[in-house]
């Protein structure tokens, strides 16, 4: 029976008896070879259908593991795989060299049990369908989400007894709304099938929730004195231009919010690229500034993500690294599926923002947020 979704000390809502030994989930167990994280690990994959699968990795808390919250992590894109936000980011362990890893001290592994998900299938070390095929649009990936979270719960209810989070960066401001929300309605509405734990809250980090709204910072960011005024400041005719431009890109904004319609919002996203992003492009396009970190240049367009972060991938195409990580076959291993991207991109459904969502587990579900946003990320 699926209780009322409240916040409180419970956060089982259904009873399961599968204990940790349980192999309805293939797992490998991982050490120092792998991640020196300092606490104990595993990864595997869970098969959706024919040929999809989705690829975790899953790192105790370094305290109590069972008497922790568990944390799971999504990195963006689309077509991101998490694996950078493992060992580049919050993860126990992080890369020295493409060979080797050391402890990351400041790791939230300390305070909580860690899932990173490879996700939607065809991403990082997730496959696709036999056919090729992969998930399309949000509503097409959350539901493989829910049917993989599902799975993983009822096979490890033990990490889920002391609160259950979803976090995740950038894209992720589009996953981990529309995620949380489906996984939510479908605990109030009393499906059997519904996750039986509760989601206590959501950790938005540098999300991209409505890329219309995040367009109208500019005028505030470069043209004003705040915090990046040291880095760059447009200039006075640039300035009144972003100022002309901010009515209609406001009403627009508007507009798409109040009606989620797909070509709506793209056409409030092309207006606000058109004649309020187009001037810090600029300063992309001659390398002079990365868009996710305003202090960096631009050594690797057109990402501008610092060359050394690719050494995630290099790590992970060694072969005796997916030998142990049980990946089975060789299979080459990229941070970012562009194929995913680009049909993603290419759908109007990419332009919708999910701030019905946030309303929605706000006002709704009382879920609870932790949103970070670094002072010099200009594009979330």
């Amino acid at each position: 029976m699926i209780l009322p979704y409240e916040q409180g000390p419970l956060t089982i809502l259904k009873e399961s008896s599968t204990s940790l030994n349980n192999t309805d989930i293939p797992i490998v167990w991982q050490d120092e070879r792998t991640c020196n994280a300092d606490t104990r690990q595993f990864t595997g994959k869970v098969p959706l259908s024919a040929g999809k699968t989705l690829f975790f990795w899953f790192t105790e808390s370094r305290e109590s593991a069972t008497e922790r919250p568990t944390i799971l992590w999504l990195n963006g894109g689309p077509g991101a795989s998490s694996l950078p936000g493992l060992f580049g980011e919050i993860g126990p362990c992080q890369l020295t060299s493409v060979t080797n890893t050391t402890v990351n001290p400041y790791s939230w592994a300390n305070f909580a049990n860690l899932l990173f998900l490879d996700q939607p299938a065809g991403v990082g070390f997730s496959t696709p369908a036999d056919d090729g095929s992969y998930p399309v649009t949000l509503a097409e990936a959350s539901d493989d989400f829910t049917a993989f979270l599902t799975r993983f719960v009822n096979q490890y209810p033990q990490y889920f007894q002391h609160g259950f989070y979803i976090a995740g960066e950038s894209f992720g401001g589009r996953y981990v709304p529309r995620f949380t929300a489906d996984l939510v309605r479908r605990q109030l509405s009393g499906a059997p099938d519904a996750l039986p734990v509760q989601v206590r809250g959501i950790v938005l980090a540098n999300a991209l929730v409505d890329g219309t709204y995040s367009l109208l910072s500019h005028y505030e960011l470069f043209c004003t004195d705040g915090p990046t005024a040291d880095l760059l400041r447009f200039n006075a005719t640039v300035c009144d231009a972003i100022a002309a431009a901010m009515p209609e890109a406001e009403r627009l904004q508007r507009v798409c919010q109040a009606t989620y319609d797909p070509i709506l919002c793209q056409a409030a996203n092309e207006f606000g690229h058109n004649n309020l992003y187009k001037y810090f492009q600029e300063q992309v396009d001659a390398l002079k500034h990365s868009p996710y970190d305003l202090r960096l240049g631009c050594d690797a367009p057109p990402i501008c993500i610092p060359v050394d972060e690719y050494s995630v991938g290099n790590y992970l195409n060694n072969p005796e690294i997916q030998a142990l990580l049980g990946i089975g076959k060789y299979q080459e291993y990229v941070s970012i599926n562009f194929n995913l991207n680009f049909n993603w991109s290419t759908r109007p459904e990419i332009m919708l923002p999910t701030t019905r969502e946030v309303s929605y587990l706000v006002d709704v579900a009382k879920v609870r947020f932790l949103v970070l946003n670094g002072n010099y990320d200009v594009i979330l």
